[in-house]
């Protein structure tokens, strides 16, 4: 649907009149109130120029798309609905904007913080590590579920799913969009403010690595019951540190969802806000992947590696509880790393850019090791520094860093530019062919095979299902 206004947008003061005569309907005998209130998908109101009204029509015809003029934007400060003439509503506007009523629910006290914890790893060795986390439900492939559905959309797929983001080409134009989803009820459990924020930045940061500027957020907000004051503390929490990174970010948020209630026989979910985020390449041609690609291309850690356990992946495997403390993202670092690979790509310096997240620096780089489904995985031959703890440094999820590759002859150009902005990044090694080695002082720290452990993490969700199933 669209709206032919006299104003950009609905402004304090400002009111609507619709004509629900030009509403296409299925019904023929739809009251004007089932119109009105009907939750029917795959709807939409736009508000545009008048002088815009017919090419944005022409646009959704182009496409195939049902799209009608049902109405304008009026300075009466009222809300009025015709039906063949006939005023079925006529209400103050300001009812439906301030004036509506709040459910003031009450919100628990904030638990006590946590504690940083000494994790048991109970002799595992780091190769072992990997083995373990790299087929866990989370970390796993998750095309079992992707490829339900079809994510090639009319051959405009230019990255598929698995990738930070997707990438669609704009047919007729050079542009492309990247669209990521991001959200962790694990992580929002132990803190839920921080969460919210995780959820922002990581969404952020993904759309970055494949080359788009981060424009906007939609959200899917997923709690239990809000009349208990635990889950009510953790919904307002968690939408406060949206609010905050999305501010912070400069990214507005367009609509989104909330769903409470979800529980089974008492027993609540993760409380897990959903961000989905979208960016805009101006070459789409220019969007590049997290898979490696070339061998002899050398390796970058961007940003610190904070060597914490706590809320990871690894500690949920070897603890089976959730416990640990959130290290506070520095947005401001964020957004200057998240700009910098952005400007990377942008400049055609980079062969692949992968952020480091769920899992950890050693997932990080074994998927980009991994590429794309038809791709032979690489391999990998890296050093990390003499003085870290190999297991908390490689495992570790700290946030706003990014694993980049890049040709030989690109080294000078991309080091002086993140030298220049004070950026921190390791020179880690290169890409290999088929074993995936890490070092450290001369010594293997970490020596797997990258192709059977892409065969054990493609298969995972499949032989967990098949388990699940019986």
């Amino acid at each position: 649907l669209t709206c032919s206004t006299s104003e950009m947008a609905f402004r304090g003061g400002t009111g609507v009149r619709i004509d629900l005569s030009k509403v296409p309907r299925r019904a023929a005998n739809l009251t004007p109130y089932e119109m009105m209130l009907s939750e029917s998908q795959e709807r939409m109101l736009l508000v545009s120029e008048p002088a815009q009204e017919q090419e944005v029509l022409d646009v959704f015809k182009r496409w195939g798309v049902s799209a009608v003029s049902i109405g304008v934007v009026t300075d009466d400060g009222r809300l009025r609905i015709d039906d063949g003439g006939e005023c079925v509503a006529d209400m103050p506007f300001e009812l439906l904007v301030d004036g509506c009523p709040i459910a003031d629910r009450p919100t628990a006290v904030p638990p006590k913080p946590g504690s940083r914890e000494t994790l048991d790893l109970g002799g595992l060795s780091p190769a072992e590590v990997l083995e373990r986390v790299v087929v866990s439900p989370n970390v796993c492939d998750k095309r079992w579920v992707f490829e339900q559905y079809d994510h090639l959309i009319g051959t405009n797929t230019v990255i598929g799913p698995g990738s930070d983001a997707a990438v669609l080409r704009i047919k007729g134009t050079t542009m492309g969009i990247a669209l990521s989803l991001d959200g962790d009820g694990r992580k929002t459990a132990l803190d839920p403010y921080q969460g919210g924020v995780a959820a922002v930045a990581e969404a952020y940061m993904n759309v970055c690595c494949a080359g788009a500027q981060p424009l906007a957020i939609t959200n899917c907000l997923n709690f239990g019951n809000p009349q208990n004051p635990k889950i009510m503390r953790e919904f307002a929490e968690s939408v406060r540190g949206i609010r905050d990174a999305c501010e912070f970010l400069g990214v507005p948020v367009t609509g989104g969802n909330v769903s409470f209630y979800n529980e089974t026989l008492g027993e609540q979910i993760y409380p897990t806000p959903v961000i989905g985020m979208v960016g805009l390449l101006e070459d789409v041609r220019k969007a590049i992947g997290l898979g490696f690609r070339k061998k002899g291309d050398q390796v970058i850690l961007i940003g610190k590696t904070e060597p914490d356990l706590g809320a990871s992946e690894l500690a949920r495997i070897v603890s089976g509880k959730d416990a640990g403390i959130l290290t506070p993202i520095d947005l401001t670092s964020h957004k200057r790393i998240s700009q910098a690979l952005l400007h990377l790509i942008g400049e055609g310096l980079l062969s692949s850019c992968h952020d480091c997240s769920l899992g950890g620096l050693a997932v990080a780089l074994l998927k980009s090791c991994f590429g794309s489904r038809y791709d032979c995985p690489s391999g990998l031959s890296a050093v990390i520094p003499a003085d870290v703890d190999p297991i908390p440094w490689l495992f570790a999820e700290s946030a706003s860093r990014a694993i980049i590759s890049l040709a030989p002859e690109n080294i000078g150009r991309v080091t002086d530019y993140l030298d220049h902005i004070e950026i921190d990044y390791l020179l880690l090694g290169e890409v290999g062919q088929d074993a995936f080695v890490i070092k450290q002082r001369g010594n293997h720290v970490l020596s797997v095979d990258s192709r059977r452990l892409k065969q054990r993490w493609a298969s995972s969700l499949d032989e967990l299902l098949a388990v699940s199933s019986d």
